[in-house]
């Protein structure tokens, strides 16, 4: 089943009183499914995702990631004109099959799967990514085939 979103909105619902300092920001996200049926379900604010899949895009000046905390799969491919900021605080694997996030320091086995293009591999950025964090990536150049990826690691 495909899912689209169709709108991202503070939860407001805290009866009369207002948010108590230091609790999080809660999301309410709605997405429709190709049936047109309406799925409402509530996200707090962990900066995590389950993917980020950005390709074939020349005319994108910049994108700023740097928030991201924990991520599963991470494709940037054909971006020869972006200026990426990636992500400074890369805690955690998210696994959407499972729904949870599994953070490095207790679970080292688990990777992000991380796919590139020559031209992405090429940014300075992105060598300091990998070199920060390749202990927690894995080349998953053998997807997106379309984009050209190229092996990494």
């Amino acid at each position: 089943m495909i899912y689209t979103v169709k709108r991202i909105e503070e939860d407001l619902d805290f009866g009369c009183e207002e948010r108590p300092k230091g609790m999080p920001v809660m999301a309410i996200v709605t997405f429709t499914n190709s049936s047109g049926e309406e799925i409402k379900i509530k996200a707090d604010n962990k900066k995590v995702t389950n993917q980020v899949i950005l390709a074939n895009l020349p005319k994108l000046k910049s994108i700023n990631l740097q928030s991201i905390e924990a991520i599963g799969d991470f494709v940037l491919c054909q971006l020869p004109n972006c200026d990426i900021t990636y992500p400074s605080n890369l805690i955690a694997s998210y696994s959407s099959s499972a729904n949870k996030v599994f953070d490095f320091a207790s679970n080292p086995k688990r990777k992000v799967y991380f796919t590139i293009s020559q031209d992405v591999l090429d940014k300075a950025g992105t060598q300091e990514f990998i070199n920060k964090y390749s202990a927690h990536l894995k080349d998953d150049s053998s997807s997106f085939s379309k984009y050209n990826p190229v092996k990494w690691k």
